[in-house]
């Protein structure tokens, strides 16, 4: 057994040219295989996830663009066909200054999919991003589009940086995050919508392993407790035979983990006795507006003492990187 504290790990902002490791980062967050990352690892990790179908992983990517008018008015046009269709779009647009669109990789795939199923023209403007980036759009750069764009047309790549104001930024900056706390506070965490989430599997990820140090990793709750005013006020000594009989009880659930395992049952089968403790990681994409909701809901007295422990943690590191988009957002400090 082993225990640990909640941490984060920022994962974005990035360099576009990074973009195929980071998805290759989160990816392997599921199977805990990092060790298998190189140099050369995130084009073929990337077009086979893709080729399998395996698509949750490409949302962790987005892109963004400048539209004009002209632009604006054909994709919107040809969304507003596809819903009529059935069709539900995750591609955002703002309209203050400038037209600005932005999608992750997998919303842009099942648009253009979502056009040739129902007859709908893909916008020409796109064919130059399609072709730029084929691994991502493979089956798409030999669909016979028309090259000749409209000059009047504008489909400007932006970058993060180049937002202009409050409303493009927290309608079109994801943020990609890994938390690494434990199992009960994910549950609450992949409620959050709209997101994208790649969390490590406990079907797959067998704790018995050399791997993981034949071994399973819980979260310390002792910090939980100090945010539980209730707990914390309880005598010391109170407090330490609540957390003696956390520590027994985390023993006694990785021995039976490990009998079922030695006994021939699949991780999947045994991790029906680990408990809430029980270590993960997990990879949260959401753009700046729905982190706002996030922390606000998450950080608020009311919130899971754990759950406060961890969104506080991380709502420190967000007011230093956007201090204008976040830093009206109350932190309740831990009891001293």
């Amino acid at each position: 057994m082993r225990v640990v504290s909640p941490s984060f790990e920022i994962l974005t902002p990035i360099d576009a040219d990074e973009a195929l490791k980071l998805i290759e980062n989160v990816g392997r967050t599921c199977y805990k295989s990092e060790d298998k990352i190189t140099e050369e690892s995130a084009l073929p990790f990337v077009s086979g996830i893709i080729k399998r179908g395996h698509e949750a992983v490409i949302e962790h990517h987005s892109f963004i663009f400048e539209l004009s008018n002209t632009s604006y008015t054909k994709l919107r046009g040809s969304i507003l066909l596809l819903e009529r269709c059935g069709f539900n779009s995750f591609i955002r647009f703002t309209s203050t200054n400038r037209h600005v669109v932005s999608a992750n990789v997998r919303a842009w795939r099942d648009f253009f999919k979502a056009c040739l199923d129902n007859d709908v023209v893909i916008p020409e403007f796109v064919w130059e991003f399609i072709h730029g980036n084929e691994v991502f759009f493979p089956e798409f750069k030999d669909i016979g589009m028309d090259v000749n764009v409209d000059s009047n047309d504008l489909f400007k790549p932006l970058t993060i940086y180049e937002l202009q104001d409050g409303t493009e930024q927290l309608t079109h900056i994801d943020m990609t995050v890994r938390l690494t706390n434990d199992r009960g506070v994910s549950h609450e965490e992949v409620r959050h919508r709209v997101a994208s989430f790649a969390q490590e599997s406990t079907r797959y990820c067998n704790y018995a392993k050399d791997k993981f140090g034949a071994e399973v990793t819980y979260i310390d709750i002792k910090g939980g407790m100090d945010y539980d005013s209730k707990v914390h006020n309880l005598p010391a000594e109170i407090q330490q035979q609540i957390y003696d009989e956390w520590v027994q009880a985390c023993i006694d659930a990785e021995r039976h983990y490990n009998r079922m395992i030695e006994l021939g049952a699949t991780p999947q089968i045994a991790r029906s006795v680990l408990n809430n403790s029980t270590k993960t990681e997990i990879c949260i994409t959401m753009n700046l507006a729905e982190w706002r909701h996030f922390f606000k809901l998450r950080c608020a007295p009311t919130a899971h003492p754990a759950m406060k422990e961890i969104a506080i943690m991380l709502l420190k590191a967000f007011k230093m990187l956007f201090p204008a988009i976040f830093n009206d957002i109350y932190a309740e400090v831990v009891n001293g």
